[in-house]
C-alpha cells in the first residue's frame, strides 16, 4: 500500500477517536470541535448538564454533520438545556442527514448562534451538504430561545417536510439581531420561504433576502417571513423575497401575516408576489408605524430605480388594481395600513412629477453647453427634473469685471445642490464686483503764448495730453472756452479738459497775450543838421537845459551840518584825552 495513504488513514483515525476537548473556565464549559462526532458528543453532554450551566462551542474546522444526538426525531443536534454559544470560527456547519433538521431548541434551552461582542469568532455558514435537502436548518420549539448575532448565515435550502425554508419556529422564541438567510425556498408547503413561526419572532437586525416560497406549484405565503404568531420588526431589512407560483396565488412577497404584525423599525422593499402585496399582505391584525422613505433607510425601487417614498395600496381592493406606476398609485399612510382587516401594501413611489429648477444669470453671461439645460424666452435657464431628483449646477456663469459667488434662492440663500427638489424653483447668480486701481488723472500739455496783433491762433496747436493707463490721449482734448482776439492787443485765456476711459478728467488754463505792432522812429536828414556855429548862434536854452557848479540849496544846507557835526566831534575827543591825563597823573 502506498505509505501517504496508509499515513492518511492513520491520520484519519487519529482525528476520529481523539476524545473531545474540554476546558472549564469560570463555570462555563468550552469544546473545541473538529468532527461531526465531536460535536455530536458536545451536545450530548450539554444535554446531560445541569439545566441552568453555560456553554461554549467552539468550532476548529468545517464541518458536515452525519451523525445524530437525537435519531427516533430526525434532529441532528438537538439542545435541550442550558446556554450554548456557538462560534464558528468563519468555518460552515453543514447537515448531511436526509430528512434531519439541522439545528434544534427545544425545552427550556438557550441557543447562541455568535454573540454580539465576537463579530469574527461568530461568523459561520449554516447549510445542507452538497446535493442534500434538509426540513430546516433551524427549528425551535417547546419554551427554547435562540439568538442569531452578525455574522452567522443561514442559506442554499429548500425544505421538506416543514414550512420555513431555514427557520421553523413552532413555539419558543427567535431573536435576530444580525446574520443573514438567503436563498432559500419552501417549495411544497408554501409557507414561509425564509422563516415560518407560529410563535415570538422578533427582528432587531439582519438581512432576509433572496427566498421564495410557492414556486413549485402551491400557493405561496411569505416570500420572506410567513407569521402565524407575533413578528415584531424592530430593525433589519427584507428584501427580493419572492411569493409566487405558476398555477397558484402569492401573498405577501416579504411578509405574509396571518397572526400579529408589528412593524416599528426596519426596512421592507423591494419584494415580488404574484397576485397581491409586494411587501406586506395581512389578514390580522397589523400595526406599521414606519413611513417608507428615505429618512427611514428606503431606498430605490428596483423596476423604476425611483427613491421610494411611502406604502402604495397593491391587490386589496375591489377591483384588485395592482400597483403601477403609470396607472394606478393610492398611497397609503402608516397608520391606516395598521388595521386587523385585509392590507396589501407595497413600498413605492407616485407617479412621477416633474420639476423645474430656473437659472437666472442676473446680467451674466450664460457658459453651459450641455444639453441639461434650455433656454427661455426671457433669457433664462431651465432644468427639468422628476420629484425628488437633485439639480444639476451648471457651468459658472461670467460677468466683467464681477466675480461670481454661487447660485442662491430668492431669500438669498446660497443654493444646496446636494438637496432633493420636491418644488419649482428660481435660483439667481449672485455678483461681486471685483476691486480696481485708482485710476490717474490724465495730463494735459500746454503753455502759455504771446502773438501780435494779427496772428494767427489755433487753440490745439502744440497741446498733447497722456494718461497713464490710456497713454497718448491727445485726440480727446477739448476747449471749454477761447476768448483769444488777435485783432486787438490785450490779455486772453483759453481753457482745456481731457476725459479718460475710465471717467477721469482734468483741466488747464493759460495765457494768451496779444501785442501791438512795434512804431518806426522817423530817419532824420544830415543835411538838416545844425552846424556848430548855428547852435553857439542860438539863444541859451531854458532851466532844464541849463547846467551851474553853484550849489543848490539843499547843498548848503547839508554842508553847514557837516562842519558842525564835525568841530563837535572833535571837541569830544579833547574832553576824553583831558580826561585820562588828570587819571594818569594821580
Amino acid at each position: 500500500m502506498n505509505i501517504k495513504k496508509v499515513f492518511c488513514i492513520l491520520i484519519a483515525l487519529t482525528i476520529m477517536f481523539v476524545p473531545i476537548e474540554l476546558v472549564h473556565a469560570e463555570e462555563i464549559t468550552i469544546f473545541r470541535v473538529s468532527t461531526s462526532e465531536q460535536f455530536v458528543d458536545a451536545v450530548k453532554q450539554i444535554n446531560e448538564g445541569d439545566d441552568n450551566a453555560e456553554y461554549v462551542i467552539e468550532m476548529l474546522n468545517d464541518i458536515e454533520v452525519t451523525t445524530s444526538t437525537s435519531p427516533g426525531a430526525n434532529l441532528s443536534l438537538e439542545f435541550k438545556k442550558g446556554t450554548t454559544t456557538i462560534y464558528g470560527n468563519n468555518h460552515s456547519l453543514k447537515g448531511k442527514l436526509h430528512s434531519f433538521g439541522l439545528i434544534w431548541a427545544s425545552g427550556n434551552s438557550v441557543v447562541n448562534l455568535g454573540s454580539e461582542d465576537q463579530p469574527e469568532k461568530s461568523k459561520l455558514i449554516i447549510e445542507p451538504a452538497s446535493s442534500f435537502r434538509l426540513p430546516e436548518l433551524l427549528g425551535i420549539s417547546g419554551s427554547a430561545t435562540v439568538n442569531v448575532y452578525y455574522g452567522v448565515v443561514f442559506q442554499n435550502n429548500s425544505t421538506i417536510d416543514r414550512p420555513g425554508g431555514a427557520i421553523y419556529v413552532e413555539n419558543g422564541t427567535l431573536n435576530m439581531y444580525g446574520g443573514i438567510i438567503r436563498n432559500c425556498t419552501d417549495a411544497y408547503t408554501g409557507w414561509g420561504g425564509a422563516v415560518y413561526s407560529s410563535s415570538k419572532f422578533t427582528m432587531y437586525g439582519g438581512t432576509i433576502e433572496n427566498n421564495v416560497v410557492g414556486e413549485k406549484g402551491l400557493e405561496g405565503f411569505g416570500g420572506g417571513v410567513c407569521n402565524l404568531g407575533t413578528f415584531t420588526m424592530k430593525g433589519g431589512v427584507i428584501q427580493n423575497n419572492k411569493a409566487e407560483s405558476p398555477n397558484k396565488e402569492g401573498f405577501g412577497g416579504g411578509v405574509c401575516n396571518l397572526g400579529t404584525f408589528i412593524m416599528e423599525g426596519g426596512v421592507i422593499q423591494n419584494n415580488t408576489s404574484s397576485t397581491a402585496a409586494d411587501d406586506v399582505f395581512s389578514q390580522n391584525k397589523t400595526k406599521i408605524t414606519v413611513a417608507a422613505n428615505k429618512d427611514k433607510g428606503f431606498g430605490t425601487l428596483t423596476s423604476t430605480k425611483e427613491q421610494i417614498s411611502g406604502w402604495f395600496e397593491d391587490g386589496n381592493n375591489e377591483n384588485s388594481n395592482r400597483w403601477d406606476v403609470n396607472n394606478y398609485c393610492v398611497e397609503i399612510a402608516a397608520e391606516d395600513a395598521s388595521k386587523e382587516t385585509v392590507i396589501a401594501l407595497k413600498a413605492a413611489h407616485g407617479a412621477k412629477k416633474e420639476i423645474t429648477v430656473t437659472f437666472n444669470t442676473n446680467s451674466g453671461v450664460w457658459t453651459d453647453t450641455t444639453d441639461k439645460f434650455s433656454q427661455n424666452e426671457d433669457s433664462t435657464y431651465s432644468e427639468t427634473l422628476n420629484l425628488g431628483e437633485k439639480a444639476i449646477a451648471p457651468t459658472n456663469p461670467t460677468k466683467t469685471a464681477y466675480t461670481f459667488l454661487g447660485w442662491f434662492t430668492q431669500n438669498d440663500t446660497a443654493y444646496d445642490f446636494d438637496s432633493e427638489v420636491n418644488e419649482n424653483i428660481t435660483l439667481y447668480a449672485k455678483w461681486a464686483k471685483n476691486m480696481e486701481p485708482l485710476n490717474t488723472v490724465p495730463t494735459i500739455n500746454a503753455s502759455d503764448k504771446t502773438l501780435t496783433v494779427g496772428d494767427k491762433f489755433d487753440p490745439l496747436k502744440d497741446v498733447t495730453a497722456s494718461d497713464k493707463e490710456d497713454g497718448d490721449i491727445t485726440e480727446k482734448v477739448e476747449v471749454l472756452s477761447n476768448d483769444v482776439d488777435t485783432s486787438k492787443a490785450g490779455t486772453y485765456t483759453v481753457i482745456y479738459k481731457v476725459t479718460d476711459s475710465k471717467g477721469a478728467s482734468s483741466t488747464k488754463t493759460i495765457t494768451v497775450t496779444v501785442k501791438a505792432k512795434d512804431t518806426q522812429n522817423p530817419t532824420t536828414d544830415d543835411s538838416k543838421k545844425p552846424s556848430a556855429t548855428d547852435t553857439d548862434r542860438k539863444p541859451a536854452s531854458t532851466d532844464k537845459q541849463t547846467t551851474s557848479n553853484s550849489p543848490k540849496t539843499g547843498d548848503s544846507t547839508n554842508m553847514t551840518t557837516w562842519l558842525a557835526l564835525m568841530f563837535v566831534s572833535l571837541g569830544l575827543l579833547a574832553g576824553v584825552f583831558t580826561v585820562r591825563k588828570s587819571r594818569k597823573s594821580r
